[in-house]
């Protein structure tokens, strides 16, 4: 959310601070102002935590491919659910079991389901929205919908209450075989004008989902794990700040399956032309400066394909 106040208030300092470790049995004044005073000495670093006694600075920096066992539906922190998801190949999914999709009727659900039929034929694909019906014209979903198979069932359920998260998660049975959280909801604005239900509304599906979710599947034989984030969590965008940080929760809770063993992927998708809410609201026209941070539909498709197993994502 931070990332995101930096680009509306330009005239205002905006300083994230982790303050979690190093602060040890200092009150809550004593620690903002050695942070305040630290700011000074930071040079205009916008983010930083305290670790160690020591304080440190936010850098970005390339990642490296998904590990083998988080490709194959593990968790790149491995363990048992790791193993778990490295087992089998497309043609035995039938025998691993289900998939769930939350956000299922969208058009990034739809594709998503598309490619799981081709992969893994026969697997029962759960998908899931809060009406359970296809929410938006000009997009074909409705077509996309109808060349699924026989496996394919739409549910209604809303993956922000926690009883429904957890009866979908029973709906795919002992052998749940995935997860796939693309549900999500957009109400944008300048935080000026944004109120707590406007961040709580946006916060339900995203990370209260995911929190859902992650509580149903946690001691489950889970092979993956894929959650749904956007690029507004790393690098902000203006009048996004309650999307942004229902996405940055995905990422931390993703951090945190994988340091237990659990399997956990998190995709920071940008916009993806021709689906999805961004398409909704971009693709009658980008902003210039937006127009770098476009992906087509076939490489999002590539990127899923990645988290699910197959060969690392090349957006180029």
């Amino acid at each position: 959310m931070a990332r995101v106040l930096r680009m509306e208030a330009a005239q205002s300092v905006v300083l994230a601070a982790d303050l979690r470790e190093g602060v040890g049995a200092m009150s809550t004044a004593t620690a903002v102002r050695a942070l305040l005073a630290q700011t000074t000495v930071a040079g205009g670093e916008s983010e930083l935590a305290c670790a160690g006694g020591k304080w440190l600075a936010a850098r970005l920096r390339q990642g490296r491919a998904l590990p083998e066992r988080a490709r194959r539906g593990g968790a790149a922190g491995g363990g048992a659910a790791g193993a778990a998801g490295a087992a089998g190949a497309a043609g035995a999914a039938g025998a691993a079991g289900a998939w769930l999709l939350t956000g299922g009727l969208g058009g990034l659900g739809l594709r998503a389901a598309s490619l799981l039929a081709e992969e893994y034929p026969g697997a029962p694909l759960l998908l899931s929205s809060r009406s359970g019906r296809v929410p938006r014209d000009g997009q074909s979903l409705d077509a996309m919908l109808g060349k699924l198979s026989a496996t394919a069932h739409v549910l209604a359920a809303d993956v922000g209450d926690a009883e429904a998260a957890r009866a979908l998660c029973l709906r795919g049975g002992p052998r749940l075989r995935g997860v796939l959280h693309a549900a999500g909801l957009l109400r944008d604005m300048m935080h000026t004008r944004m109120s707590a239900d406007d961040v709580s509304s946006v916060f339900a599906p995203k990370a209260c989902g995911a929190a859902h979710l992650h509580a149903a599947t946690l001691h489950a034989p889970l092979g993956s794990m894929v959650y749904y984030s956007s690029a507004a969590s790393a690098f902000g965008s203006a009048g996004q700040a309650n999307y942004a940080a229902a996405n940055a929760y995905l990422d931390s809770l993703g951090g945190c399956r994988s340091a237990v063993g659990a399997s956990a992927v998190c995709l920071q998708f940008p916009i993806v032309s021709g689906a999805g809410m961004g398409a909704a609201t971009f693709d009658k026209h980008v902003p210039a400066a937006l127009r770098g941070w476009v992906i087509t539909l076939d490489q999002y498709a590539r990127c899923v394909h990645a988290a699910l197993g197959g060969p690392e994502a090349s957006p180029r």
